[in-house]
């Protein structure tokens, strides 16, 4: 995946993250870099595309908000 496909999945999730969530953009933002999805997406791209932007979304926040512990 070159790296303009991966910025715009990446604001794809972003998006997401805002609208489902009911967040700002700003802070979506923070939420998918906190996330560390974007070195998923280049260590095992297939493995991201698997999975909805809208499952992603869902996981991104909650690891983010904390409802959810990652190891």
């Amino acid at each position: 995946m070159c790296k303009k496909e991966k910025n715009e999945l990446l604001g794809y999730l972003e998006e997401e993250v805002s609208e489902k969530f009911s967040v700002s953009f700003r802070e979506a933002k923070k939420a998918v870099k906190a996330s560390h999805i974007d070195e998923l997406i280049d260590e095992i791209p297939d493995y991201f595309a698997h999975r909805s932007i809208d499952a992603w979304a869902v996981d991104v926040w909650m690891s983010y908000s904390g409802k959810i512990i990652t190891v």
